[in-house]
């Protein structure tokens, strides 16, 4: 009934988007704008403990379990607009009995909350990139299984998963544990 998830980083901005692949190189991008290492008490990612939410810090990881397993919860870290970016964090699913569990990455958020590109992975091993129209989800990654894709490239329960996403010129590339997904 728990999902948990270690990290979750977020962009905000107003500019339109589109998926593709190309080579986009990290080298560029080297402007910190959000720098966390959930070590201080001064962390821009909230604090809740709820019969539905139970977000800490924890030895160096940001914790989240939700009881409530109905319904999406988005954290949204305020900054500012960042079109251009190379984003690198660690993100780890923990056991649950929720067969739907997920977690991912929100990128480029709109202000009004009607727009986003989101990055998930899940317990089987799956990823999917979709993006919010209005209050829609639109799956990018795949028209079949509600958008999920099978990678031997995401680790499963309890292994910590390398992402590093690059947008440049809203094009994106996905990197999972040091290799192009």
């Amino acid at each position: 009934m728990k999902k948990f998830i270690v990290t979750i980083l977020i962009f905000t901005t107003t500019l339109p988007y589109s998926l593709n692949a190309q080579q986009i190189s990290s080298k560029s991008y080297n402007n910190e704008y959000i720098h966390e290492d959930f070590k201080g008490n001064n962390t821009k990612f909230k604090i809740v403990t709820s019969n539905d939410n139970y977000f800490i810090l924890d030895q160096g990881d940001y914790l989240l379990s939700r009881n409530n397993n109905e319904t999406e919860y988005a954290i949204i870290v305020d900054n500012s607009k960042i079109s251009d970016f190379v984003l690198k964090t660690g993100i780890k699913i923990g056991p649950s009995e929720n067969k739907k569990a997920s977690l991912g990455i929100i990128l480029k958020s709109q202000i009004d909350g009607k727009g986003a590109v989101i990055f998930e992975i899940n317990k089987q091993g799956e990823y999917r990139v979709k993006q919010l129209v209005g209050n829609v989800y639109q799956a990018l990654s795949s028209d079949k299984n509600k958008g999920w894709v099978k990678s031997s490239l995401i680790n499963g329960i309890d292994k910590k998963n390398l992402v590093e996403i690059r947008s440049e010129k809203n094009i994106y590339e996905v990197y999972t544990n040091g290799k192009y997904l």
